[in-house]
């Protein structure tokens, strides 16, 4: 499980973007002496294993310039997951901008995967917490989320007004509701 952790690690970034972003962050999460994350995140689904877990993927992001039809690493790398997962039994949707549905969905058939994939369209951000509540598991892959002053910003720093308005209230309904909390906290152990 190190060599899982350690590959997670490697960060392939352009030259005008900063390196060493993924380090300071993974020392954040997993204190001296802990086992590696993934050892963490296994013993966290395990119980989940067998019991017709649902797991909710949130992904994509649409920009009109560069990705009108949506990103593609988070969609591949959450139908990954997500195929991972409905072989071992998981009941699996992705939740990706309307914009992106037509290009994951040709990713996921291409891989013959069982997943559900769709946009959240919903009438207000309760609606889509309920959504979220659903799910034993949640987990954003290459997602932009807000910030604690309701701001998403691009890897280079440059906020962005795109995305799915709901994607954070998803995670806020699997948390049990109320805000989510900016701070560090550990959610598994």
């Amino acid at each position: 499980m190190e060599a899982l952790d350690r590959l997670t690690l490697i960060e392939m970034r352009p030259p005008e973007l900063a390196d060493d972003v993924m380090g300071p962050l993974y020392r954040l999460l997993r204190a001296p002496g802990d086992p590696p994350l993934h050892r963490q995140l296994l013993g966290a689904l395990r119980p989940l294993h067998g019991a017709g877990a649902r797991a909710l993927l949130i992904t994509g992001l649409v920009d009109s310039l560069r990705y009108p039809a949506g990103e593609i690493d988070g969609p591949v790398g959450a139908t990954a997951l997500g195929r991972a997962l409905t072989r071992l039994g998981w009941q699996v949707r992705i939740a990706i901008e309307p914009e992106a549905v037509g290009p994951a969905e040709i990713v996921r058939d291409a891989v013959g995967a069982d997943i559900e994939v769709g946009s959240g369209e919903f009438p207000h951000a309760a609606a889509a917490q309920d959504f979220g509540a659903q799910f034993d598991v949640l987990s954003s892959i290459e997602k932009l989320g807000r910030n604690a002053q309701g701001v998403r910003h691009l890897v280079n720093g440059r906020p962005s007004q795109g995305g799915d308005p709901f994607s954070d209230d998803y995670m806020i309904g699997a948390m049990g509701g109320g805000q989510i909390d900016h701070r560090y906290r550990r959610q598994w152990q």
